[in-house]
């Protein structure tokens, strides 16, 4: 095998070689604590009732047990279509005319109304009796 015939090969297999090392990248996305089914702003026995509610906001269900309770936090439905506003706007044309154009106005003038602190997916939190974290169910 000569240099320039390994040179055409290694070139040719280069492609593979980038997508096998793209799919071996993507396992390691996740972190171990995600796996497990855990979050990293919920700590199992220091996290109380109150730093959830702050964070999260009130549950969706609240089940209540003679050792404590637990909380269910549904995801937020998708988001409801803004319904689109036009506005007809007149400007200046060719030759002295004048054009109207209808111009899009933004809902809410491009506030973002989502909530970023709402989960993606359903969570239960386990509290004992004195209100701190004992178990995450996903």
């Amino acid at each position: 095998m000569t240099i320039s015939s390994a040179r055409l090969s290694l070139h040719r297999s280069l492609p593979y070689i980038g997508i096998v090392c793209l799919f071996l990248a993507g396992g390691c996305a996740t972190s171990p604590s995600e796996r497990q089914g855990q979050r990293s702003d919920i700590e199992i026995g220091t996290t109380t009732k109150a730093d959830v509610l702050k964070r999260y906001g009130a549950p969706d269900l609240v089940q209540m047990l003679p050792d404590g309770e637990i909380a269910t936090y549904r995801p937020s439905a998708s988001p409801q279509a803004k319904p689109t506003v036009s506005v007809p706007t007149v400007q200046a044309g060719p030759a002295g005319m004048m054009t109207t154009q209808n111009q899009t106005v933004e809902p809410g003038l491009g506030k973002n109304t989502r909530s970023s602190n709402r989960l993606q997916t359903e969570l239960q939190i386990r509290y004992d009796q004195q209100g701190v974290v004992r178990e995450l169910i996903q």
